[in-house]
């Protein structure tokens, strides 16, 4: 649904956080009263969905996003995003910069790994989930990222995910390799890659 331009978002939009209501009703109990009607749902502190508003199967990552801006949607969470892979992640994976603190979330389970600003601005990918802005990586870094990571992650979630990656992608082992040369994740990858071709 397209908004007229100048029109603030309302209920029916997807995601929207108790600020944005006040401002635009001028009063801070607009969240409770619209959420007592029945209007509104609240999905995490401060962050509100319209109860008839349609919700992507990615609803997660854009709570996520909501709560933490600069979160870059990671590893397992990023492999099933792009369909890569097979499991499914029973929490989100996001990276965050060094330093900055992760979001407390009630309805969901996160796991943060911490990356200098540099790293964490490349090979990302930006989506629009539910009226949130998402930053993704691309399906190579997540691939890499799970090989980079894979104490954390587990080799076979790795191992499946570049197999659907080379099964997809035919011409993209070089932009792969080349990330995974930058990511130092190279030597771990490379005898996979070339039993995998």
């Amino acid at each position: 649904m397209k908004r007229a331009q100048g029109q603030r978002p309302g209920p029916q939009d997807g995601l929207i956080r108790a600020g944005l209501l006040s401002a635009r009703s001028g009063s801070q109990a607009t969240a409770s009263r619209l959420t007592s009607r029945g209007t509104l749902v609240r999905v995490e502190r401060g962050l509100y969905q319209g109860a008839d508003a349609e919700i992507s199967i990615h609803n997660s990552l854009a709570v996520v996003s909501a709560k933490a801006p600069k979160a870059v949607i990671t590893l397992l969470s990023a492999l099933h995003f792009h369909k890569l892979g097979l499991e499914r992640p029973w929490q989100e994976w996001i990276a965050l910069p060094r330093g900055s603190w992760a979001p407390r979330l009630t309805s969901l389970r996160l796991r943060v790994s911490w990356l200098d600003e540099a790293e964490l601005a490349q090979d990302v990918e930006h989506h629009t989930i539910d009226g949130v802005a998402v930053k993704v990586f691309s399906p190579a870094r997540a691939v890499v990222e799970t090989f980079h990571f894979f104490r954390q992650v587990g080799l076979e979630p790795a191992l499946d995910a570049l197999k659907d990656y080379l099964r997809c992608t035919p011409n993209g082992v070089q932009p792969l390799m080349a990330i995974a040369r930058r990511r130092r994740a190279y030597n771990k990858m490379r005898p996979y890659v070339e039993a995998l071709l």
